[in-house]
């Protein structure tokens, strides 16, 4: 068993992905948002990374949402906020066109991958349920980072996962298996932060006090909670779709 994690966007090559299981986050917020979104009922999401190309998708029965640094593009209908999907059912039912700064763009590099999830603290727990049913043996966490470095929030949700995981399977820590230093990393800082209840910290990342400055301070507060939705997001032929786990 192989276990992985890359930092940040850019730090990934094509050639990490080739017989990995790949699950991306991006916890402030784009997979956070897509795990709420697809939870409240959204039919599914299709994540791209430029504007322009969101704006070529569009058509009656789909949905533009996006963000850049943090901030709605001005002629979209909704932003990056995994908070509007669970407060209105508009939406359901619908096919989402999401843009990000980020989290897009590290989907947009695995879209050739066999298998990519998509994970949060919303999540955490299915995602681990998943890897733990299906036995998987290589796995490699995709950060989507902030600006080109590693970001507080993601490396406590890789954390985060791998402890629920290892709740179901404690053989994962033993030494048939191989973490690299950063998911060793990510668990440490993730069960220190959780033991003393302190996950509230996350806020002080660069990406947590772009989104206070920006006045998203729902959008912080529902990312912050684990295990809140039992979903899976499964990315597929460039498209994002639900399963229970």
């Amino acid at each position: 068993m192989n276990i992985q994690t890359i930092p940040y966007v850019q730090a990934f090559k094509p050639s990490d992905y080739v017989g990995q299981t790949i699950i991306v986050i991006d916890t402030f917020r784009a997979t956070s948002t897509i795990v709420a979104a697809l939870s409240s009922g959204v039919k599914c999401v299709i994540p791209v990374k430029e504007i322009e190309d969101a704006k070529k998708l569009w058509k009656p029965g789909r949905i533009l949402a996006g963000e850049r640094f943090g901030a709605q593009i001005e002629e979209f209908s909704l932003g990056n906020s995994p908070v509007h999907f669970i407060q209105t059912s508009s939406c359901r039912g619908k096919e989402l066109i999401l843009t990000t700064t980020n989290g897009t763009r590290a989907l947009s590099r695995v879209a050739q991958a066999k298998q990519v999830w998509i994970g949060s603290l919303l999540n955490a727990r299915s995602i681990a349920q998943r890897l733990h049913v299906e036995n998987t043996s290589n796995v490699l966490f995709y950060c989507a980072g902030t600006r080109g470095t590693m970001s507080f929030e993601d490396c406590v949700t890789v954390g985060a996962i791998l402890e629920e995981w290892r709740q179901l399977d404690p053989q994962i820590t033993q030494s048939h298996t191989s973490f690299d230093d950063l998911s060793l990393l990510c668990m440490s800082s993730f069960q220190f932060l959780h033991s003393q209840d302190q996950l509230h910290l996350l806020r002080e990342s660069r990406a947590g006090k772009r989104n206070h400055s920006l006045g998203n301070e729902e959008d912080l507060d529902l990312s912050l909670k684990m295990n809140e939705f039992n979903v899976v997001p499964t990315y597929t032929n460039g498209v994002i779709t639900a399963s229970i786990s």
